[in-house]
């Protein structure tokens, strides 16, 4: 089993995780959302806004890693 270290702020998660593009994307995702007052739906306002900034990290490696067209 992976050792993983808690998060204990996802904000300070985010920093480590995301470049500033990818910070701004979270940002971006969640300012177009209700906060909601409750821990399950927070959770999941907040994993949209990850999704959406590894969606876009994971389009760019793949541009980057593939072969140029001559």
């Amino acid at each position: 089993m992976a050792h993983t270290k808690p998060v204990t702020s996802f904000e300070e998660a985010s920093k480590e995780l995301f470049s500033d593009e990818g910070l701004r994307i979270i940002d971006e995702t969640l300012s177009g959302q209700a906060e909601p007052r409750r821990a399950g739906p927070d959770s999941a306002r907040l994993a949209s806004g990850w999704e959406a900034a590894l969606r876009e990290q994971n389009k760019r490696f793949t541009l980057e890693d593939s072969p140029s067209n001559p």
